[in-house]
């Protein structure tokens, strides 16, 4: 048992240092700060391998969809799914009890996302990671506004997290598990509020 602590340590010890975590508000305004239409902050830029996104839900239903710079509001094939998160209305835009779920970026490629279960894409619920000079985040917004949009599954998803960027999908209210993505990556799942993810195999 001390040997495998030791090892999740050692494991631990350089995304530490260099790693940095992204706090994404899925279901808030980042124009107000509070809870509404949108991701908060809709955009970050010169995130690196081994960084953590977390998605934090607000109220109402959430999910977090990977779409493509072409296709603003469609689901893309394999892209990463966070699953239906249902939020109750009287958990404030700061409360601990709030979900989450996060991945670890495997490469630095620009990815992007939508709210599709509240079902409000072309209103400005859309997520860059990395947008490029040319394919910017404005043109993504621009594009949200009059894409087609596909309806939300009444199922809801299982969390996901299958693409070319992310790697290691952990939630933070899932029992004990751990799975091995094909990037390379471990995911512990703890009980209760506590994720953490590990990196192996490099």
């Amino acid at each position: 048992m001390r040997s495998f602590a030791a090892l999740i340590l050692a494991a631990l010890l350089p995304l530490s240092v260099h790693a940095y975590t992204y706090t994404i508000r899925v279901g808030m305004s980042e124009n107000t700060g509070k809870k509404g239409v949108g991701f908060d902050p809709s955009s970050v830029a010169a995130v690196q391998r081994a960084d953590t996104i977390q998605f934090v839900f607000l109220s109402g239903t959430h999910s977090v969809r990977e779409s493509t710079f072409e296709s603003p509001c469609m689901p893309k094939d394999n892209g990463y799914d966070s699953g239906f998160q249902t939020v109750a209305d009287n958990l404030g835009e700061n409360d601990p009890a709030l979900p989450s779920i996060s991945f670890i970026m495997s490469n630095t490629s620009s990815l992007w996302f939508f709210d599709q279960a509240a079902g409000n894409c072309k209103d400005g619920a859309v997520f860059s990671i990395n947008p490029s000079l040319d394919d910017t985040d404005a043109k993504f917004k621009a594009a949200a506004s009059t894409a087609a949009e596909v309806a939300p599954s009444t199922t809801p998803a299982a969390p996901a997290a299958t693409s070319s960027g992310a790697a290691g999908s952990s939630s933070s209210s899932s029992s004990n598990a751990a799975h091995t993505t094909s990037a390379g990556y471990v995911t512990l799942l703890a009980v209760g509020a506590a994720a953490v993810s590990v990196l192996v195999g490099f």
